[in-house]
Protein backbone atom coordinates (compact mmCIF):
# COMPACT_ATOMS: atom_id res chain seq x y z
CA UNK A 1 0.00 0.00 0.00
CA UNK A 2 1.25 3.31 -0.97
CA UNK A 3 1.37 6.19 1.95
CA UNK A 4 -0.20 9.58 1.65
CA UNK A 5 1.77 12.41 2.47
CA UNK A 6 -0.98 14.85 4.03
CA UNK A 7 -0.58 18.23 4.63
CA UNK A 8 -2.68 20.43 6.87
CA UNK A 9 -2.95 24.32 7.44
CA UNK A 10 -2.69 24.69 11.09
CA UNK A 11 -2.27 27.72 13.53
CA UNK A 12 0.82 27.95 14.90
CA UNK A 13 2.55 30.05 17.54
CA UNK A 14 4.50 32.42 15.59
CA UNK A 15 2.28 32.64 12.27
CA UNK A 16 -1.40 33.28 11.46
CA UNK A 17 -1.22 30.00 9.52
CA UNK A 18 1.38 27.74 8.67
CA UNK A 19 2.01 24.30 6.80
CA UNK A 20 3.00 21.35 8.77
CA UNK A 21 3.86 17.84 8.00
CA UNK A 22 1.68 15.10 9.86
CA UNK A 23 3.67 12.38 11.60
CA UNK A 24 2.31 8.89 10.20
CA UNK A 25 4.62 6.35 12.55
CA UNK A 26 1.30 5.18 14.04
CA UNK A 27 -0.80 5.33 10.80
CA UNK A 28 -2.28 1.42 10.71
CA UNK A 29 -2.39 -0.53 7.31
CA UNK A 30 -5.83 1.40 6.46
CA UNK A 31 -4.51 4.22 6.69
CA UNK A 32 -6.46 7.58 8.59
CA UNK A 33 -10.31 6.68 8.01
CA UNK A 34 -11.80 9.06 10.19
CA UNK A 35 -11.27 12.11 12.27
CA UNK A 36 -11.47 11.63 16.02
CA UNK A 37 -12.52 14.15 18.92
CA UNK A 38 -11.13 17.81 18.62
CA UNK A 39 -8.94 18.25 22.27
CA UNK A 40 -9.02 14.28 22.93
CA UNK A 41 -5.28 14.07 22.63
CA UNK A 42 -2.61 15.63 24.36
CA UNK A 43 -1.25 18.76 23.02
CA UNK A 44 1.62 18.00 20.23
CA UNK A 45 3.71 21.01 18.77
CA UNK A 46 2.14 19.60 15.44
CA UNK A 47 -1.08 20.95 15.43
CA UNK A 48 -2.75 17.56 15.26
CA UNK A 49 -2.14 14.05 16.79
CA UNK A 50 -2.67 10.30 14.30
CA UNK A 51 -3.57 7.68 16.47
CA UNK A 52 -4.15 4.14 14.36
CA UNK A 53 -6.85 5.24 11.86
CA UNK A 54 -7.87 8.38 13.38
CA UNK A 55 -6.23 11.93 13.41
CA UNK A 56 -7.59 14.35 16.48
CA UNK A 57 -7.20 18.01 15.89
CA UNK A 58 -6.40 19.87 18.38
CA UNK A 59 -7.73 23.83 19.63
CA UNK A 60 -4.40 26.55 19.67
CA UNK A 61 -2.98 27.06 22.85
CA UNK A 62 -0.45 29.50 24.54
CA UNK A 63 1.83 27.37 23.48
CA UNK A 64 0.91 25.03 20.44
CA UNK A 65 -0.36 25.34 17.32
CA UNK A 66 -3.96 23.98 16.52
CA UNK A 67 -7.35 25.64 14.93
CA UNK A 68 -9.16 28.68 16.08
CA UNK A 69 -12.17 27.48 18.36
CA UNK A 70 -15.98 28.95 19.34
CA UNK A 71 -15.19 29.28 22.91
CA UNK A 72 -12.81 31.26 24.57
CA UNK A 73 -9.67 30.39 24.06
CA UNK A 74 -5.61 31.93 24.20
CA UNK A 75 -3.34 31.64 21.32
CA UNK A 76 0.39 32.65 21.00
CA UNK A 77 2.62 34.64 18.68
CA UNK A 78 1.48 37.55 16.79
CA UNK A 79 -1.45 37.92 14.64
CA UNK A 80 -1.87 39.97 11.68
CA UNK A 81 -4.91 40.93 9.48
CA UNK A 82 -5.06 42.12 6.23
CA UNK A 83 -8.83 43.74 6.82
CA UNK A 84 -10.35 45.39 9.83
CA UNK A 85 -11.83 42.60 11.91
CA UNK A 86 -15.22 43.31 12.89
CA UNK A 87 -16.11 43.03 17.22
CA UNK A 88 -19.60 42.93 17.29
CA UNK A 89 -19.57 42.59 20.95
CA UNK A 90 -18.15 46.00 21.06
CA UNK A 91 -20.13 49.75 20.72
CA UNK A 92 -19.29 51.05 17.56
CA UNK A 93 -17.65 54.76 16.99
CA UNK A 94 -15.70 54.59 20.39
CA UNK A 95 -12.17 53.77 21.63
CA UNK A 96 -10.75 50.35 22.74
CA UNK A 97 -9.09 50.11 26.24
CA UNK A 98 -8.15 47.10 28.03
CA UNK A 99 -11.16 46.54 31.47
CA UNK A 100 -9.66 45.27 34.66
CA UNK A 101 -9.28 41.50 33.29
CA UNK A 102 -7.39 42.68 30.37
CA UNK A 103 -10.33 42.16 28.46
CA UNK A 104 -10.93 44.92 25.15
CA UNK A 105 -13.93 46.77 25.91
CA UNK A 106 -15.22 50.07 24.13
CA UNK A 107 -16.12 53.00 26.15
CA UNK A 108 -16.30 56.76 25.91
CA UNK A 109 -12.75 58.15 28.05
CA UNK A 110 -12.79 59.39 31.19
CA UNK A 111 -10.58 62.95 31.10
CA UNK A 112 -10.66 62.96 34.97
CA UNK A 113 -8.98 59.34 35.06
CA UNK A 114 -5.17 59.36 35.35
CA UNK A 115 -5.78 55.48 34.18
CA UNK A 116 -7.04 57.44 30.54
CA UNK A 117 -5.37 60.17 30.64
CA UNK A 118 -1.61 61.07 30.71
CA UNK A 119 0.87 64.16 30.28
CA UNK A 120 -0.82 67.63 29.96
CA UNK A 121 -2.71 68.78 27.12
CA UNK A 122 -1.21 71.84 24.79
CA UNK A 123 -2.50 74.84 24.08
CA UNK A 124 -1.93 74.38 20.19
CA UNK A 125 -4.25 71.38 21.07
CA UNK A 126 -7.26 73.60 23.49
CA UNK A 127 -5.35 72.82 26.18
CA UNK A 128 -3.33 75.40 28.70
CA UNK A 129 -0.21 73.68 28.66
CA UNK A 130 -0.35 73.87 32.65
CA UNK A 131 -1.08 71.35 35.31
CA UNK A 132 -0.51 72.84 38.66
CA UNK A 133 -1.27 75.95 39.79
CA UNK A 134 -1.13 78.24 43.62
CA UNK A 135 -3.49 80.45 45.08
CA UNK A 136 -3.83 83.67 42.97
CA UNK A 137 -2.18 82.48 40.26
CA UNK A 138 -4.06 83.53 36.60
CA UNK A 139 -2.95 82.22 33.08
CA UNK A 140 -1.64 85.07 30.40
CA UNK A 141 -1.39 84.98 26.90
CA UNK A 142 2.89 85.01 25.73
CA UNK A 143 3.10 86.32 22.27
CA UNK A 144 6.77 84.79 21.34
CA UNK A 145 5.51 81.40 21.26
CA UNK A 146 1.81 81.35 21.54
CA UNK A 147 1.90 79.53 25.44
CA UNK A 148 0.27 80.66 28.67
CA UNK A 149 2.29 81.67 31.24
CA UNK A 150 1.41 81.42 34.79
CA UNK A 151 1.30 84.86 36.50
CA UNK A 152 -0.23 86.54 40.11
CA UNK A 153 -1.37 90.08 40.15
CA UNK A 154 0.83 92.74 40.93
CA UNK A 155 0.03 95.54 44.03
CA UNK A 156 0.87 98.81 43.05
CA UNK A 157 1.14 102.17 44.87
CA UNK A 158 -2.08 102.31 47.34
CA UNK A 159 -3.27 99.11 46.03
CA UNK A 160 -3.06 95.63 47.85
CA UNK A 161 -3.86 92.18 45.72
CA UNK A 162 -4.87 89.68 48.21
CA UNK A 163 -4.77 85.70 46.48
CA UNK A 164 -6.40 83.53 47.65
CA UNK A 165 -8.10 79.31 46.85
CA UNK A 166 -10.30 80.43 43.85
CA UNK A 167 -10.12 84.42 44.65
CA UNK A 168 -8.61 87.79 44.24
CA UNK A 169 -9.05 90.38 45.93
CA UNK A 170 -7.96 93.65 45.12
CA UNK A 171 -8.19 97.04 47.32
CA UNK A 172 -7.38 100.16 47.65
CA UNK A 173 -5.27 101.74 50.49
CA UNK A 174 -5.76 105.83 50.66
CA UNK A 175 -4.21 108.40 48.73
CA UNK A 176 -3.89 108.65 45.12
CA UNK A 177 -5.16 104.81 44.72
CA UNK A 178 -8.82 105.63 45.91
CA UNK A 179 -10.93 108.53 46.03
CA UNK A 180 -13.49 109.28 49.76
CA UNK A 181 -16.28 111.50 48.78
CA UNK A 182 -16.01 114.69 51.13
CA UNK A 183 -18.88 117.14 50.87
CA UNK A 184 -20.55 119.36 53.76
CA UNK A 185 -23.10 122.21 53.45
CA UNK A 186 -23.29 125.46 55.96
CA UNK A 187 -25.50 128.65 56.43
CA UNK A 188 -25.08 132.01 57.38
CA UNK A 189 -28.49 132.62 59.13
CA UNK A 190 -31.74 135.22 59.03
CA UNK A 191 -30.07 136.92 61.97
CA UNK A 192 -26.77 137.88 60.26
CA UNK A 193 -26.28 141.34 59.12
CA UNK A 194 -22.90 142.27 56.83
CA UNK A 195 -22.69 145.78 55.17
CA UNK A 196 -20.03 147.44 53.63
CA UNK A 197 -19.28 151.05 52.19
CA UNK A 198 -16.49 151.26 50.06
CA UNK A 199 -15.18 151.57 46.22
CA UNK A 200 -13.05 149.15 46.68
CA UNK A 201 -13.01 145.37 47.32
CA UNK A 202 -12.12 144.05 51.07
CA UNK A 203 -14.33 142.29 53.84
CA UNK A 204 -17.99 142.83 55.15
CA UNK A 205 -18.62 144.62 58.90
CA UNK A 206 -18.20 141.80 61.04
CA UNK A 207 -21.28 140.45 63.69
CA UNK A 208 -21.15 139.12 66.92
CA UNK A 209 -24.62 137.76 67.31
CA UNK A 210 -24.33 136.25 63.88
CA UNK A 211 -25.78 132.24 63.88
CA UNK A 212 -24.17 129.80 61.57
CA UNK A 213 -25.34 126.53 61.38
CA UNK A 214 -22.94 123.52 59.73
CA UNK A 215 -25.65 121.17 58.26
CA UNK A 216 -24.78 117.51 56.72
CA UNK A 217 -21.24 116.81 55.78
CA UNK A 218 -19.65 113.88 54.58
CA UNK A 219 -16.06 113.50 55.18
CA UNK A 220 -15.39 117.26 55.16
CA UNK A 221 -16.78 119.54 58.39
CA UNK A 222 -16.60 123.23 57.88
CA UNK A 223 -17.03 126.23 60.30
CA UNK A 224 -17.52 129.98 60.35
CA UNK A 225 -14.99 132.20 59.76
CA UNK A 226 -14.34 134.50 62.42
CA UNK A 227 -12.44 138.22 63.07
CA UNK A 228 -11.27 138.43 66.65
CA UNK A 229 -14.26 135.75 67.42
CA UNK A 230 -16.94 137.58 65.63
CA UNK A 231 -18.52 136.32 62.37
CA UNK A 232 -17.44 137.06 58.67
CA UNK A 233 -19.40 136.01 55.61
CA UNK A 234 -17.04 133.39 54.96
CA UNK A 235 -16.14 129.61 56.15
CA UNK A 236 -13.33 127.36 57.21
CA UNK A 237 -12.26 123.78 56.28
CA UNK A 238 -9.14 121.85 56.39
CA UNK A 239 -8.46 119.48 53.71
CA UNK A 240 -7.95 115.68 54.27
CA UNK A 241 -4.83 115.87 51.92
CA UNK A 242 -2.68 118.14 49.81
CA UNK A 243 -3.33 118.20 45.72
CA UNK A 244 -6.82 117.89 46.23
CA UNK A 245 -9.65 119.86 44.37
CA UNK A 246 -12.27 121.51 45.99
CA UNK A 247 -15.51 123.18 44.40
CA UNK A 248 -16.79 126.35 46.98
CA UNK A 249 -19.96 127.61 46.20
CA UNK A 250 -21.74 130.95 47.96
CA UNK A 251 -25.24 131.56 47.12
CA UNK A 252 -25.51 135.37 49.56
CA UNK A 253 -28.63 137.24 49.65
CA UNK A 254 -28.20 141.17 48.80
CA UNK A 255 -30.11 144.25 49.91
CA UNK A 256 -28.54 147.18 47.88
CA UNK A 257 -29.15 150.83 48.43
CA UNK A 258 -29.41 152.17 44.70
CA UNK A 259 -25.97 151.34 44.39
CA UNK A 260 -23.97 149.53 42.02
CA UNK A 261 -21.74 146.82 43.69
CA UNK A 262 -19.90 143.47 43.34
CA UNK A 263 -19.09 140.68 45.52
CA UNK A 264 -16.34 137.72 44.62
CA UNK A 265 -15.00 134.51 46.85
CA UNK A 266 -11.26 135.30 48.24
CA UNK A 267 -8.96 133.52 50.08
CA UNK A 268 -7.06 136.33 51.07
CA UNK A 269 -4.35 136.50 48.71
CA UNK A 270 -6.56 135.62 45.33
CA UNK A 271 -10.19 136.18 43.53
CA UNK A 272 -11.81 132.95 42.98
CA UNK A 273 -15.35 134.23 42.01
CA UNK A 274 -17.23 136.96 41.51
CA UNK A 275 -20.60 138.45 40.78
CA UNK A 276 -21.82 142.38 39.28
CA UNK A 277 -24.82 143.70 40.28
CA UNK A 278 -27.07 147.01 39.86
CA UNK A 279 -30.03 148.51 41.39
CA UNK A 280 -30.91 152.00 39.78
CA UNK A 281 -33.67 152.73 42.48
CA UNK A 282 -34.19 152.87 45.97
CA UNK A 283 -34.08 150.39 48.59
CA UNK A 284 -34.72 146.88 47.18
CA UNK A 285 -34.23 143.45 48.26
CA UNK A 286 -32.24 141.48 45.12
CA UNK A 287 -32.91 138.39 46.85
CA UNK A 288 -29.77 135.74 45.83
CA UNK A 289 -27.96 137.17 42.52
CA UNK A 290 -27.16 133.59 41.59
CA UNK A 291 -24.26 130.76 42.97
CA UNK A 292 -20.98 132.27 43.31
CA UNK A 293 -18.32 128.97 42.66
CA UNK A 294 -14.64 128.42 42.68
CA UNK A 295 -12.71 125.92 42.17
CA UNK A 296 -9.69 125.29 44.69
CA UNK A 297 -6.61 123.54 44.92
CA UNK A 298 -5.34 122.60 48.35
CA UNK A 299 -1.57 122.91 48.50
CA UNK A 300 -1.11 121.53 51.90
CA UNK A 301 -3.56 120.36 55.01
CA UNK A 302 -3.56 123.25 56.88
CA UNK A 303 -7.06 125.00 56.64
CA UNK A 304 -9.07 127.45 54.65
CA UNK A 305 -10.31 130.22 54.77
CA UNK A 306 -13.06 131.54 51.89
CA UNK A 307 -14.70 134.96 52.63
CA UNK A 308 -17.20 137.02 50.94
CA UNK A 309 -15.58 140.76 49.77
CA UNK A 310 -17.44 143.27 47.93
CA UNK A 311 -17.66 146.70 46.99
CA UNK A 312 -19.85 149.27 45.89
CA UNK A 313 -20.62 152.89 45.26
CA UNK A 314 -22.69 153.22 48.39
CA UNK A 315 -23.31 151.07 50.97
CA UNK A 316 -24.15 147.22 50.17
CA UNK A 317 -25.31 144.55 52.64
CA UNK A 318 -26.32 141.21 52.88
CA UNK A 319 -29.19 140.84 55.61
CA UNK A 320 -33.03 139.85 55.58
CA UNK A 321 -34.20 143.19 56.04
CA UNK A 322 -36.58 141.88 54.16
CA UNK A 323 -37.74 139.56 56.38
CA UNK A 324 -38.16 136.49 53.70
CA UNK A 325 -37.06 134.59 56.87
CA UNK A 326 -34.45 132.50 55.09
CA UNK A 327 -30.59 132.44 55.76
CA UNK A 328 -28.95 135.14 54.38
CA UNK A 329 -26.08 133.02 52.76
CA UNK A 330 -25.76 129.38 51.89
CA UNK A 331 -22.56 127.40 51.30
CA UNK A 332 -21.56 124.50 49.47
CA UNK A 333 -18.69 123.02 49.91
CA UNK A 334 -16.80 119.52 47.95
CA UNK A 335 -14.16 117.80 47.01
CA UNK A 336 -14.21 116.62 43.74
CA UNK A 337 -10.55 115.37 42.86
Amino acid sequence: MKRLLIFLMLVNTTNCFATSALNFSNLGVGGVTEVGTVDSQAQSADGAVISGSSIYMQSADGSSPGLLSAGTQTVAGVKSFTSSPILSSLTASRPLKLDGSNGVISTQINLISSNDVTGVLPVLSGGTGQSSYTDGQILIGRTSDNSLSKATITAGANITVTNGPGSITIASTGGGGGFTPEVAFASHGSDCLFDRNNSAYGSFSTDATCTFTAGTSSGLTVSAYLSAGDDLPGITFTPSAASQIYKVCASPQLLNNANDGAIRLHDGTNELSSVLFRTGAAAVTFGRPGNMCAYYPSVGTSAINIEIQGKGTGNINMSDTGSLGTSIIEWTVERIE
